[in-house]
């Protein structure tokens, strides 16, 4: 493969071929925010919400430390009203009684205002899931940070190849649907 360089804003060489991945949503890194500008915490939360407004039915948030905050961030971008967005998270990420009914007002508030589709669920006991993944419809993405500090510090999200995806999304969906591993949140 022919790898041009270009030179980044800051004047230092950078590969093409990185562009190119970057842009495709296959491979992302972020430097994080070592210096307070938060300019990688903007970008990663602007790629998170361009892969949840690239769904056409169903999107998946699955990070077990997902919490209101995050909602706000990331869901409350969520251009496509007809997209059923499913948020998959734990005792990690709504540890106590307040949290889980603070994240129950912003899943209703969200209904009610804006009329979107989203359903919370917690994971029970200590979570298998280690790894955050997200899925659009039929592409899934890892990534290598919780949400909440996704950009912030140095991180990656990488799509996963497609051999391997099905596989995620069943995991997924059996963890969705199996009132053993997860219940839905009260609203």
């Amino acid at each position: 493969m022919l790898v041009e360089t270009t030179k980044d804003p800051e004047g230092k060489e950078d590969n093409y071929a990185y562009q190119q991945l970057e842009e495709s949503l296959d491979f992302v890194y972020l430097d994080g925010d070592k210096n307070g500008t938060h300019i990688y915490r903007k970008k990663g939360i602007d790629l998170i919400q361009r892969i949840i407004n690239s769904a056409n039915k169903t999107c998946y948030i699955c990070d077990v430390y997902f919490n209101t905050t995050d909602f706000k961030e990331f869901v409350w971008g969520a251009s496509s009203l007809g997209v059923d967005i499913r948020i998959l998270t734990s005792k990690f990420g709504l540890p106590h009684d307040e949290s889980k009914a603070e994240m129950s007002m912003c899943v209703k508030e969200y209904v009610e205002k804006v009329g979107g589709k989203v359903t919370c669920r917690l994971l029970l006991g200590d979570p298998i899931l280690h790894d955050r993944l997200i899925i659009a419809d039929e592409q899934v993405w890892m990534l290598g940070s919780s949400l909440n500090h996704f950009g912030a510090k140095a991180t990656t999200l990488i799509r996963v190849p497609k051999a391997y995806r099905k596989c995620l999304i069943e995991k997924v969906e059996y963890w969705w649907n199996n009132d053993s591993e997860s219940n839905e949140l009260t609203k």
